[in-house]
């Protein structure tokens, strides 16, 4: 499935109360993204905080993780928003490159 023309979800690596986690591949940015889809209604304080975020010049702006789109699509259940951010986990490619070198926290 591709969204907005432009996400194509590869995967559902999580869900919450609230929304779902969705990998999808930029198809014209040419990378990884995560889209986190949920009822309008409840993502929108999140939406409304992470738009301020992105306008301040607030130290503490840079501790938010940085939203790269949002927009809303119909569904059979209504309207749902859907915030799209870079995925929290390393690449598998960095990932293979930490086991090879052996460089890894001993709790790891």
């Amino acid at each position: 499935e591709i969204l907005k023309s432009k996400y194509q979800v590869a995967g559902k690596p999580g869900y919450g109360a609230y929304g779902t986690a969705w990998l999808c591949r930029d198809l014209l940015g040419q990378k990884h993204v995560t889209l986190k889809i949920g009822a309008s209604e409840a993502l929108m304080s999140e939406l409304r905080a992470l738009r301020h975020f992105a306008t301040t010049r607030h130290a503490g702006s840079l501790l938010v993780r940085k939203m790269f789109d949002d927009f809303v699509i119909k569904s059979k259940h209504g309207l749902l928003s859907d915030v799209v951010y870079l995925p929290l986990a390393i690449s598998l490619k960095a990932f293979r490159r930490v086991l090879l070198s052996g460089n890894y926290p001993s709790t790891f």
